[in-house]
């Protein structure tokens, strides 16, 4: 793991590069009792270390999960998988892959709806036809052309100048999953109860504003984890990962302001 500029008010960065033989980095978003995430560099097999949180899996290679020995999800593509908290599984995964954790209040749900997974490839037409938007899979409440995403697999309907895109409401709004690439715009902005953590395969920039203007090229597979209430703004030079989550549990929503990383 490695603090980029070596103080405390600044993120955190791990890469492939600096992993030593596929050593699985567990680094805290915020509070490490109420979310965490993982890089994995290695094949390996990966156990959930907490129970009652919900677990985003996102797999470039194909991936099966088990469940008390029962083969529950064989996904043959690239794809981001969601377990709810207290679905006992285990992960068989190949290298490159990222995990987050999040604590979150045990509901009861319908086990035959879940996992959840959404292909790698549909995620990324969804983007080309949102520009520079980001496109929002878990959230705190729906907005205009977004829908409940209530089956297994996730889905795009491509009617009318924007797509409808499906969702899962958190509705304590505790943390929020979203996905960006190469056309977001570089828009610097700090937060005041949220912590941030960006994964992605390829390349990324990062600018930050700790004592002065800071800026680290940091070489894909990596994560990076920006807590409050750093200025920071990232380049990704293809599809990343976004992932909030509520510091205090007063949400996430509404919690971005504006700043500069330039002096």
């Amino acid at each position: 793991m490695v603090r980029a500029g070596g103080f405390e008010a600044t993120p955190m960065v791990v890469s492939g590069a600096d992993l030593s033989g596929g050593i699985i980095e567990s680094l805290p978003i915020g509070d490490p009792q109420r979310a965490r995430g993982w890089l994995i560099d290695t094949a390996r097999d990966f156990s959930p270390p907490e129970f009652d949180w919900y677990y985003v899996y996102v797999t470039t290679q194909p991936t099966k999960f088990w469940s008390r020995g029962t083969l529950v999800l064989d996904a043959k593509e690239p794809a981001v998988t969601i377990f709810p908290p207290g679905m006992e599984h285990v992960a068989k995964l190949a290298e490159p892959a990222f995990v987050f954790g999040v604590s979150s209040p045990t509901e009861e749900v319908d086990p035959s709806a879940w996992p959840k997974t959404a292909r790698v490839a549909s995620i990324e037409k969804a983007l080309k036809k949102l520009g520079a938007r980001r496109l929002r899979l878990i959230v705190g409440r729906r907005l205009k052309n977004e829908e409940g995403w209530e089956d297994r697999d996730w889905s795009l309907d491509e009617k009318g100048d924007v797509p409808t895109r499906q969702v899962l409401v958190n509705k304590r709004d505790l943390f929020e999953l979203s996905v960006t690439n190469e056309n977001a715009s570089k828009s610097a902005h700090t937060h005041r109860r949220t912590s941030e953590a960006f994964a992605c395969v390829s390349d990324i920039q990062l600018f930050w504003k700790g004592n002065k203007a800071m800026f680290q090229a940091v070489k894909g597979p990596a994560m990076i984890v920006v807590s409050t209430p750093v200025c920071h703004a990232t380049v990704p030079s293809g599809t990343t990962y976004v992932l909030q989550v509520s510091n205090d549990g007063w949400g996430v929503d509404d919690d971005a302001a504006p700043c500069k990383v330039s002096d």
